[in-house]
């Protein structure tokens, strides 16, 4: 017996092709997350961004790219 899959599932599992099509699909898979994936997706890229800024600004050996 054959498994039907949904439209949605088998563009999920696509290869884009160049950057509008890989731009296009990224907004469609964002859009169907549920709210509160989304806000769990935001708050750990907050945290990266902050661990980030902050080993950048504990590294004196870094210069730093806003005074070049």
């Amino acid at each position: 017996m054959t498994e039907s899959k949904k439209p949605d599932a088998a563009r999920a599992h696509q290869w884009e092709q160049g950057w509008n099509a890989h731009e296009q699909m990224q907004l469609e898979r964002l859009a169907s997350l549920p709210f509160a994936e989304k806000l769990a997706w935001l708050e750990d890229s907050h945290r990266l961004v902050i661990r980030l800024a902050t080993s950048k600004s504990s590294r004196p050996d870094t210069p730093d790219s806003s005074k070049y």
